[in-house]
C-alpha cells in the first residue's frame, strides 16, 4: 500500500514539474473524479500540453452532459501527431458517454462523440431546430474550437433533402471544406452533427494536413490541363457491363477512366500523378464468372417439377461428373495425385446464373511446419475447361535470392503456360501493363503476376482475361484465373471518337484545380500536391461510346438526385413554416421552385409526399402516380379505384392524416366524441371521430367554428397539416 501511494506521489510530482508555471499556479477547475482519472500512456517530451490542461481546454469550450462523473484517460500518437483522449462516463455501469480528443501539440479540439440514450423512445418527426439556426450553432462552436483555422473553412452548400419521418436522422449533418489561397484542399475538413431537436453537438471531427502547401503560381490553366489529359489517353474505350439487381446486362460500350492516374494530374506539369491504384470499380462493372453461392439441394421432390426446377434439371443433364472434372484437374496438376480432396460442390455464378462450376479443395497435412500443402481448383462444369486454380506446394529446397528467375523469364514461363492451358484464348488478350505502373515489384520478389486482358473488337474488356503468377524460386505456376464472359458484344460500329468523348467527359466531370494527397514515392508517407482532377457530379461515372449520354455505376442515363428546395412564392402565407420545411425535405416539389400554396392540391402529390416520408424519397422519386395509389391502398390511406388528379376534401384530409398515425382504429370506437363545431350535427358519428382526433392532436382546426367537410383543401392547408401530423411522438 505505501509503495503504491510512494509511486503515486511520484507520478504526480513528475507531471507537475514538466507544467509550465503558468498552468501549475493557475486554480483548478476540476472535478474531484476528473483529477483521478486513469492515464494509458505518459506523454512524451515532445508534448506541449499537459492533461490538465487539455481538460481545461475542454470544460472551457464544451459542456460535458450531467451524469456523466466517471472520467479516464489515455495518449497516443499518429504519424508526427500526439493526442489525449479524455472520456466521460456514467457511474456504476450507465448509459452514456462523452469522448473528445485534443490534439496534445496545439491544444486544439479535433474531435467529440456523444452518445447518451434517449429518455423517450419516441421522438417528433419534424425538427424543433432549423437548418439556418443549426448552421449557426455549427460555426459559432467551429470558431470557438478553432479560432486560427476557422476563418480557412468553409461550409459546404448541403442540397441533400432533408429526411423526415421514419427515415430521419436525428441530426444535422455538415461539413466545411479547407480552402488554400481560393483552392480546395481535398480531405482537410471539418464535419459536425447537431441534434436537430436540442442543438447539442452530437459529433465533430477535424481532418488537417500540417504540411506547406505548395503555392499556386504559375500553374497551368484548365484548359492546358484537358489537352494534357486528352494526350495521355487517360479516358478509354472499353466494354463494360453493369451490375443491376434483380435485373439482367449485357455489355456495353462505354468510354470510362482507366489509368494509375485516375485522372489526376501535376498542376504545374499536367503530367499524370500516379495514385497507387486505378478506377478498379470501373473494372468491376465487367462481369469477369466470379463465383456465387452454392445451389440448395432439393429435399422431398414433388411428382410434378416446375417449369424452373425442370430447366434446371435439364441444365445439370450438360454437366461434366465430378469424376470426369477431377481427372480434368490432374491433368495438369499432378500434384494433388498424393492429396486428399477435402472439398468439392457445384457452384452457381451469382453474375451469370446460367453458369456451372465445379471447385475442389485438396490438402496434405505434415507435421513439419511450412511442409503442408494446399490446391484449389475450379472448372467449367459444361465444358471442362479449367478456369481458375491456386496451388500453395513446400519448397522442394532451400531458395537463395540468386536462384530467383528475372521478370522476362517469369513473363516467357506464364506465356508458355497460357498457350498450353487456353490456346484459344491467346490471340485474344494482351499484356496490362497497368499492374506494374501501380505497383512498382521488388527487383527480387518472391513472385511475378502478371494480368492479360480480354480485347474484343480490339477493345479494352476490364476484369476479362487471364491472371497468372510464377513462383520465381519454383518456377512454377502458383495462380492462374480465367476470367470471360459468355455474352454477346455489341458492335463498335459509331462510337464517338475520342475527342468528343474527352469533350462531353468534362461537361460532367471538369478538371478541378485541388491539392490533394498522393503516395510518396520515397517512402510510405503521403505528400500533398497540387493537381487538377475531375470532379464528378449527379452520380456521372462514364459515357455511353456511341450516344455521349452520362451514365451512373448502373449503366443508366444519369438523373438529378432528389434535392433540397426554397419556395420562392410563400412568403407571408399562413403557413410559410410548414412549407419551407417539406422543401427542405425536398417534398411537394411538382413546380420547382414555386409551390403555389393556393392551388388546390392534387391526391396523388399529397399521397407521394406521405409516401416518401414513411420509406423515404429515394423509394419514391420516380414511381408514377399509379404506383403511389397502389402503394397506398396497401397501406390503406385510400380505397381502390380512387382517381390520382381528383381534389382533396377536408374530410379526406383528416381521414388519411388519422391513417398515417395509424390510429385509424380509434375511430371505430364511437359515441365517445364530441366535437365544437357548429356543423357537427351534420356529421356521422365516425366522421366525428376523424374530426375530434384532428382537433385533439392540433392537426385541422379549419376556421375553429365550422369544420366544413367538403371545403377542397389547397397546397398550403395540405402542407400544415402534414408538418403537424409529423410532430406528433407516436
Amino acid at each position: 500500500m505505501k509503495n503504491k501511494l510512494l509511486t503515486g506521489l511520484l507520478i504526480m510530482l513528475f507531471v507537475a514539474a514538466q507544467m509550465p508555471k503558468s498552468a501549475v499556479a493557475a486554480p483548478s477547475t476540476l472535478a474531484p473524479e476528473s483529477q483521478v482519472g486513469s492515464v494509458s500512456a505518459v506523454r512524451d517530451e515532445a508534448t506541449r500540453l499537459p492533461l490538465e490542461q487539455a481538460i481545461q481546454n475542454v470544460k472551457k469550450n464544451l459542456t460535458i452532459p450531467s451524469g456523466l462523473t466517471e472520467f479516464s484517460s489515455s495518449f497516443d500518437s499518429y504519424g508526427d501527431r500526439q493526442r489525449w483522449v479524455l472520456l466521460w462516463t456514467a457511474p456504476d455501469g450507465g448509459e452514456g458517454d462523452f469522448r473528445v480528443e485534443v490534439d496534445a501539440t496545439t491544444g486544439e479540439i479535433i474531435s467529440l462523440n456523444r452518445w447518451t440514450r434517449p429518455a423517450d423512445p419516441s421522438f417528433s418527426k419534424t425538427p424543433a431546430l432549423s437548418v439556418q439556426k443549426a448552421q449557426q450553432i455549427g460555426q459559432e462552436t467551429l470558431n470557438r474550437l478553432l479560432p486560427a483555422k476557422s476563418p480557412s473553412l468553409k461550409l459546404v452548400s448541403d442540397s441533400n433533402p432533408l429526411a423526415l419521418g421514419t427515415y430521419q436522422a436525428p441530426t444535422y449533418s455538415m461539413r466545411w471544406n479547407r480552402i488554400y489561397k481560393g483552392i480546395n484542399v481535398a480531405m482537410d475538413n471539418a464535419y459536425m452533427e447537431i441534434d436537430m431537436q436540442t442543438g447539442e453537438i452530437v459529433n465533430y471531427n477535424l481532418n488537417w494536413t500540417y504540411t506547406d502547401l505548395t503555392d499556386p503560381q504559375n500553374v497551368i490553366n484548365q484548359d492546358q490541363a484537358e489537352k494534357s489529359f486528352v494526350s495521355q489517353e487517360i479516358l478509354k474505350l472499353q466494354y463494360a457491363q453493369p451490375i443491376t439487381r434483380g435485373q439482367e446486362s449485357s455489355p456495353q460500350l462505354v468510354y470510362g477512366i482507366r489509368h494509375p492516374s485516375n485522372g489526376m494530374l501535376d498542376a504545374f506539369t499536367g503530367q499524370p500523378l500516379n495514385q497507387g491504384g486505378y478506377n478498379y470499380s470501373l473494372e468491376n462493372l465487367m462481369k469477369d464468372g466470379g463465383m456465387g453461392s452454392s445451389i440448395a439441394p432439393q429435399a422431398g421432390a414433388a411428382p410434378v417439377l416446375s417449369p424452373d426446377e425442370q430447366k434446371e434439371v435439364d441444365r445439370s443433364a450438360r454437366f461434366i461428373s465430378q469424376t470426369e472434372a477431377i481427372d480434368i484437374v490432374k491433368k495438369w496438376l499432378p500434384a494433388i495425385n498424393d492429396m486428399q480432396l477435402n472439398s468439392a460442390s457445384l457452384e452457381k455464378d451469382w453474375r451469370n446464373p446460367n453458369n456451372r462450376y465445379w471447385q475442389f479443395g485438396w490438402g496434405k497435412d505434415s507435421p513439419e511446419p511450412g511442409q503442408s500443402a494446399y490446391v484449389w481448383a475450379q472448372l467449367d462444369a459444361v465444358s471442362g475447361e479449367l478456369t481458375g486454380f491456386n496451388l500453395n506446394l513446400p519448397p522442394q529446397k532451400p531458395v537463395s535470392s540468386s536462384d530467383l528467375i528475372d521478370q522476362k523469364t517469369a513473363q516467357s514461363l506464364a506465356e508458355s503456360f497460357i498457350k498450353k492451358i487456353a490456346p484459344q484464348r491467346w490471340s485474344e488478350i494482351k499484356l496490362d501493363n497497368l499492374d506494374s505502373l501501380l505497383r512498382p515489384m521488388d527487383l527480387n520478389p518472391p513472385t511475378w503476376s502478371f494480368n492479360y486482358v480480354r480485347l474484343v473488337n480490339g477493345i479494352l474488356v476490364p476484369n476479362n482475361g487471364i491472371e497468372i503468377s510464377i513462383d520465381a524460386g519454383s518456377k512454377q505456376v502458383t495462380t492462374y484465373r480465367l476470367k470471360w464472359s459468355k455474352e454477346n458484344f455489341p458492335s463498335a460500329q459509331g462510337v464517338l471518337d475520342s475527342q468528343r468523348a474527352n469533350d462531353l467527359f468534362f461537361q460532367s466531370a471538369p478538371l478541378t484545380l485541388s491539392y490533394a494527397k498522393i503516395p510518396n514515392s520515397k517512402g510510405l508517407k503521403e505528400i500533398m500536391r497540387l493537381v487538377y482532377l475531375p470532379k464528378y457530379k449527379d452520380g456521372f461515372y462514364m459515357l455511353d461510346a456511341k450516344s455521349g449520354a452520362a451514365l451512373n455505376t448502373e449503366g443508366k442515363p444519369v438523373t438529378k438526385n432528389p434535392q433540397a428546395l426554397v419556395f420562392n412564392d410563400i412568403k407571408g402565407h399562413f403557413g410559410e413554416q410548414e412549407i419551407a420545411l417539406l422543401g427542405q425535405a425536398g417534398l411537394l416539389g411538382e413546380y420547382g421552385a414555386s409551390f403555389h400554396p393556393n392551388e388546390n392540391i392534387k391526391l396523388a402529390d399529397l399521397l407521394k409526399a406521405m409516401l416518401t416520408v414513411k420509406e423515404g424519397i429515394y423509394s419514391t422519386m420516380w414511381i408514377s402516380d399509379e404506383e403511389v395509389l397502389k402503394r397506398c391502398q396497401v397501406l390503406n390511406w385510400i380505397e381502390k379505384d380512387t382517381p390520382a388528379d381528383s381534389n382533396v376534401s377536408r374530410e379526406q384530409l383528416a381521414q388519411l392524416m388519422v391513417r398515417f398515425l395509424n390510429i385509424d382504429y380509434l375511430t371505430q370506437v364511437q359515441d365517445i366524441y364530441r366535437v365544437s363545431y357548429l356543423d357537427a350535427n351534420k356529421m356521422s358519428p365516425q366522421l366525428q371521430a376523424y374530426v375530434a382526433l384532428c382537433w385533439g392532436l392540433g392537426i385541422i382546426k379549419a376556421d375553429g367554428k365550422t369544420f366544413n367537410p367538403q371545403h377542397t383543401i389547397t397546397r398550403g392547408e395540405a402542407a400544415v397539416a402534414l408538418v403537424k401530423t409529423l410532430s406528433i411522438k407516436n
